[in-house]
């Protein structure tokens, strides 16, 4: 049996039966805050079509930024072209 709390950005802290401080979930529990897959070595909950990261307060969309990127590029090759 494990425990979890979190603070105001959402980072989760692991503890165990007795309220000893864990590093992770003993018991492999990837899912936490709000039933999201949490990613230890990232940091990050997977939100299925964005990342949050709860330190930043912040979300990443990687199909959006990727796109925004992909569009940057063909307007530099555009301009480079004319």
């Amino acid at each position: 049996m494990e425990r979890y709390t979190y603070d105001l950005a959402d980072t989760p802290s692991f503890f165990n039966a007795t309220g000893t401080a864990l590093t992770a979930s003993s018991a492999n529990n990837r899912f936490l805050f709000t039933g999201r897959e949490y990613m230890l070595e990232t940091g990050l909950y997977d939100h299925r079509n964005r990342f949050y990261h709860p330190s930043l307060a912040a979300s990443y969309n990687p199909t959006r930024s990727a796109s925004k990127a992909i569009r940057s590029i063909s307007i530099a090759t555009a301009a480079m072209i004319s």
